[in-house]
């Protein structure tokens, strides 16, 4: 009887460290792929941050980028300009 005892107790403490094992790698696939996915964010948000320093160039720099989106954003025209509506 006492060598059945401890045939139990020696499975039980294999099995518990095999859920373990398998515990600890299943979190650490999760984390890899979530860190992963912080890193693809944190490069599109650099992308985009140098996409919008740039138009903060233009329209720090360039008066013709500031009049196209008047233009295009506001409705705004040119002195002179005639606008023609027409009704579908």
């Amino acid at each position: 009887m006492d060598k059945n005892f401890f045939k139990v107790i020696m499975y039980l403490i294999i099995c518990v460290l095999a859920g373990s094992i398998v515990n600890e790698s299943t979190q650490i696939f999760f984390l890899k792929n979530k860190n992963m996915n912080i890193i693809n964010k944190i490069e599109d948000k650099k992308i985009e941050n140098r996409l919008l320093e740039k138009e903060l160039a233009l329209l720090d720099n360039d008066i013709r980028y500031i009049t196209i989106l008047a233009r295009k954003n506001l409705g705004m025209i040119k002195h002179g300009e005639k606008i023609y509506r027409f009704n579908n």
